[in-house]
């Protein structure tokens, strides 16, 4: 029997850097991620625009396993609380987005 490859990715983009809050929070979601198998994608994005955070949102894709987006959903909300601290303590006006998948 062939065992299929269960993949873990996280992207971070923007111009904010990611502080070591949002890695660990993403090494707990990996940790969960290979336990439980769930296949799925969310992404976290937070803006700010002339001095105010202008957009802040996690996105569970509709193509998720039921099981990710329970599991994943309190960590989610944790990465986008995160990412809402650093963007506005960052004193400049920027941008970060998050991505974690897990994919065969």
């Amino acid at each position: 029997m062939e065992e299929e490859l269960f993949v873990v990715r996280t992207l971070r983009e923007g111009d904010v850097k990611v502080n070591d809050n949002i890695e660990a929070i993403l090494n707990n979601m990996g940790s969960t991620a290979f336990q439980s198998r769930a296949l799925g994608k969310v992404r976290v994005n937070v803006e700010k625009t002339n001095g105010q955070i202008t957009k802040q949102k996690t996105v569970f894709l509709d193509t998720n396993d039921r099981e990710f987006n329970t599991i994943h959903q309190q960590n989610a909300d944790a990465l986008l609380s995160e990412c809402v601290k650093i963007v506005d303590g960052n004193g400049n006006d920027g941008a970060i987005k998050v991505v974690f998948t897990t994919k065969i």
